[in-house]
């Protein structure tokens, strides 16, 4: 990690640490104390999670590039967001690594142009999720004004520069790639193979949203499936707690929490910025900040088990695929 990256964590630490001393410790034990065994749960619906992502991920790649694929996809995302939770990359940290692990599956050049479309999927559905959850919730938060505008500030920007990274995908990744390179002066059989490999990036992009629109809207609506499941878990947590679950409340604590994700990615698996999120929803529905918090630490243990599986998937998928590249 870069000094800008340790400092980056070091701050998300300590606000951890104060909304644990501010909440109070012995609050949170009694509520993790009532979740208790029934977070397995909760681990296994994230699973689901998962696969709603995977297939929305799977719908990004030509129809004969999927027989077949979707398992392994599945433990590669898992691999690949593992990173992305490990590293303050705007949550796309691990995706040179999904193309590194499905290099043996099928070309470089389409598990790319996949990830990269991905993304964008993914992303838009985030939006969507994030904009009719505000949409619908919003009258009944408790939020100062000027914090108000600035999470819609903050979410309009992002929004803006995914638009631009979608604009960017369909003017050519080969034209940017070379113009970028020869400013600063590569050599020129660099620039040949740069250019070589961009343009059968591009192909394939160009192909997904100028050809196949149905996938495009197929895989933005499996991600959708899969944040209403993060729905669903945050409606059992508010139950154990014996809290208000009606799927008002529950959409707008996973909505507002997505929007702070959204906006916030600067901290490595967002540590402190993910659980003052959920305190600052439950106060402003007029909950206490102790049952946010412990909301917070659940999934932030959810987050854990997610990441060692990815990781362990990852060795896996590398010893799998090292005969292969023998």
């Amino acid at each position: 990690m870069s000094n800008k990256q340790l400092i980056a964590l070091g701050l998300g630490v300590a606000l951890f640490s104060y909304l644990i001393y501010e909440t109070g410790p012995a609050s949170l034990a009694a509520n993790l104390e009532l979740i208790g065994p029934k977070i397995v749960f909760i681990f296994a619906l994230e699973r689901i999670v998962d696969l709603f992502n995977a297939v929305g991920w799977w719908f990004t790649f030509a129809p004969n590039l999927r027989r077949g694929t979707l398992g392994t996809l599945y433990m590669v995302r898992l691999a690949g967001t593992a990173l992305n939770e490990m590293t303050p990359s705007a949550s796309i940290g691990g995706e040179p690594a999904k193309v590194m692990l499905l290099r043996p599956y099928m070309p470089a050049s389409a598990a790319t142009a996949s990830v990269l479309t991905a993304l964008v999927s993914f992303t838009f559905a985030r939006a969507i999720f994030i904009a009719a959850g505000m949409l619908i919730s919003w009258h009944r938060l408790e939020l100062p004004h000027g914090l108000s505008l600035l999470l819609l500030a903050g979410f309009a920007l992002t929004l803006s520069g995914l638009i631009a990274f979608l604009m960017l995908q369909l003017r050519g990744f080969a034209r940017a790639a070379g113009r970028f390179g020869r400013r600063i002066r590569l050599p020129e059989s660099w620039m040949t193979e740069i250019d070589s490999a961009s343009s059968a990036v591009d192909e394939h992009i160009a192909d997904f949203y100028r050809s196949r629109p149905g996938d495009l809207a197929r895989s933005i609506a499996a991600h959708l499936f899969a944040f209403l499941f993060g729905v669903l878990e945050v409606s059992l947590l508010l139950g154990w707690l014996s809290l208000p679950n009606d799927w008002q409340t529950s959409l707008a604590i996973e909505a507002f929490s997505g929007l702070v994700g959204f906006i916030i990615f600067v901290v490595p698996g967002s540590v402190g910025v993910q659980e003052a999120g959920k305190v600052l929803i439950f106060t402003a529905l007029g909950l206490l900040a102790s049952d946010g918090m412990s909301v917070g630490i659940a999934f932030r243990m959810n987050e854990i088990v997610s990441t060692a599986l990815g990781l362990a998937l990852m060795v896996l998928l590398q010893r799998r695929a090292l005969p292969r590249l023998e």
